[in-house]
């Protein structure tokens, strides 16, 4: 159990002390007990970045023991789901930075680790155009495309979880750097758990009312094949995944059916999608004069 909150304000000083130490070992072990104080909320968040040691911990993130970087990376991860104003300032001390450097590490524990810590900061700044700053979602791209099976996980989850933001200028941009081709090549994988992010994710960018943005988006979806794979979903054996998937087809995609004569039939499209082919054929434009934004 951690010590009582007026017992913290004596030792959390005194384990900020050590890290004017060269003991490694020393270091280690005060930067665990900081990641464990941090992880108890807003109470210990403010003591700790008092002591003014947060810059210090954001240059271990990229000391070349990784005993040192991991749990660098946990603390500043906890740092980051405080309030807006500690989040700003470990962004200003250059956090976004080490992650991006981190994710290109040769030790896949820290690739996974940098990959966590951005999950952790995008679902914290949801409106934060900082989210698409630093390259990061190019590398997570990558990373989901080309890593480990485990470290591709983090990199889905991180970027499916940068959508609900539903902050139209950040969607745009992930749009642009491929997110959703990058999510959808997951979508065959019998993993419940990141099939749920992922769907929920999509919902982000099927539910945005700009009319050409959802058009171009449909298509994206069903040209990488991430039609065939969500209609796959309707057979998966986890009730949470094939309602989501359901809801998603009946929501904004055309549905068919097989009628009494062996025919196939349109179902009538929702009322939502029906109403936007409308206003796309008058030419309105959603963002207005950025293409199909």
């Amino acid at each position: 159990p951690l010590p009582k909150l007026v017992e913290m304000n004596v030792l959390i000083p005194v384990i900020a002390n050590d890290f004017n130490t060269l003991d490694q070992e020393a270091i280690v072990d005060s930067l665990w007990a900081l990641s464990y104080t941090s992880d108890a909320g807003n109470e210990t968040i403010p003591l700790i970045m008092e002591t003014g040691i947060s810059q210090r911990i954001i240059e271990l993130c990229n000391h070349q023991n990784s005993a040192i970087v991991i749990p660098s990376l946990r603390t500043c991860g906890n740092f980051v789901t405080g309030s807006d104003e500690q989040t700003e300032v470990v962004i200003q001390q250059g956090i976004l930075e080490v992650i991006g450097n981190l994710m290109m590490n040769e030790e896949q524990m820290i690739r996974r680790e940098a990959d966590g810590l951005f999950l952790t900061y995008a679902q914290a700044a949801l409106h934060s155009t900082k989210i698409i700053d630093n390259g990061i979602i190019e590398k997570l791209v990558t990373i989901a495309k080309l890593d480990s099976i485990e470290v591709q996980r983090e990199a889905i989850w991180s970027l499916s979880n940068t959508t609900a933001c539903k902050h139209p200028p950040i969607i745009k941009a992930l749009v642009e750097k491929e997110i959703i081709q990058t999510i959808s090549l997951w979508l065959n994988k019998n993993d419940s758990k990141t099939l749920v992010i992922i769907l929920e994710g999509s919902e982000t960018f099927f539910s945005l009312e700009r009319p050409m943005a959802f058009k171009r988006i449909n298509l994206i979806v069903d040209q990488c094949g991430g039609l065939d794979y969500i209609e796959k979903l309707q057979e998966y054996p986890n009730q949470h995944v094939y309602e989501i998937a359901i809801q998603i087809l009946e929501n904004y995609f055309e549905l068919e059916e097989i009628n009494l004569n062996g025919e196939e039939s349109a179902i009538n499209s929702t009322v939502k999608l029906t109403f936007l082919n409308q206003i796309i054929e008058t030419g309105f434009w959603g963002f207005g004069v950025l293409g199909f934004w």
